[in-house]
């Protein structure tokens, strides 16, 4: 799992990378991903989580780089291994795929390689399971999914549980920022200051708050679908947690588009200095 985590963290790079995002912006994404307390205590245990995370993040990758049936080909393994890795995968895989028709509309031979490739990786399981006698999901996996309450009961509970991960993801606190400083200059003028450190020793803060200008580059770029090639996999994970369990530990799964958006957001300040500080010609991109 420690092995994957940095494995995940690479591929994260090399998304950016391939986006064109500054290489310093990115180091700050990668710090502040490895730094977010799912992440890093999940990776050192013997979970899942970040195998699934560098899967994901390698799929997409591919997707964002394929120019040939040969990188069709390895997307459509990724896609069967983030299947056969944990059941949000199936989802996040279908959402890639949705997005991958998009993007070689006219490449019919990438979209049979793929389909191809993907059916050979994960028909096999399919095949042993079921010769085993044994269905695609553990019988114990479904009793305690049963038994345990998982699954929201209503619009309005799943509604409540989106909103608790994205008050974990640090999105709804930012919003509390000013306020608090207000109040602090009211009662506190010389300690105000603490107000404003205090959110920032919080890494989830942190992204949050670069995430801001982050996501309004992403969505401001001319290729819009590489943006949505990042986040609308990830988007749907949430929604499955959120109807699942909104346990601590999937919060791992929702960290690396806010890093990456947190790491755009760092990229923005950078060129916007550069712009500002140096002579026309200078440093420029």
């Amino acid at each position: 799992a420690m092995l994957m985590s940095l494995v995940a963290i690479i591929i994260f790079y090399a998304i950016g990378r391939t986006l064109h995002v500054d290489r310093l912006a990115l180091v700050v994404g990668m710090l502040l991903l490895s730094a977010l307390p799912p992440f890093l205590s999940y990776s050192i245990r013997g979970y899942a989580d970040t195998t699934f995370i560098a899967v994901l993040l390698g799929a997409i990758l591919t997707l964002l780089r394929a120019r040939t049936a040969n990188g069709a080909a390895g997307f459509g393994f990724l896609l069967g291994a983030l299947a056969l890795t944990r059941y949000e995968g199936v989802l996040a895989g279908g959402i890639l795929f949705a997005l991958a028709l998009i993007r070689w509309r006219r490449a019919l031979p990438k979209i049979l390689m793929t389909i191809g490739v993907l059916l050979v990786t994960i028909l096999p399981y399919v095949f042993l399971a079921r010769h085993v006698g044994r269905s695609l999901l553990p019988q114990t996996y479904l009793e305690e999914a049963g038994s345990s309450g998982y699954g929201a009961s209503s619009l309005s509970e799943f509604r409540e549980r989106s909103h608790t991960l994205l008050r974990r993801l640090g999105v709804f606190g930012i919003w509390g920022i000013p306020q608090s400083i207000g109040r602090a200059l009211q009662t506190d003028p010389l300690g105000a200051h603490r107000e404003v450190v205090a959110p920032l020793k919080e890494p989830r803060t942190v992204t949050a708050l670069l995430a801001i200008p982050g996501w309004l580059l992403l969505f401001l770029r001319r290729r819009r679908l590489d943006t949505f090639t990042i986040l609308l996999p990830f988007v749907g994970i949430g929604a499955a947690v959120a109807w699942y369990a909104t346990y601590v530990r999937y919060d791992a799964f929702l960290f690396p588009p806010m890093a990456f958006a947190a790491a755009a957001g760092v990229h923005s300040g950078i060129r916007a200095c550069r712009r500002a500080t140096l002579p026309d010609g200078w440093g420029r991109r």
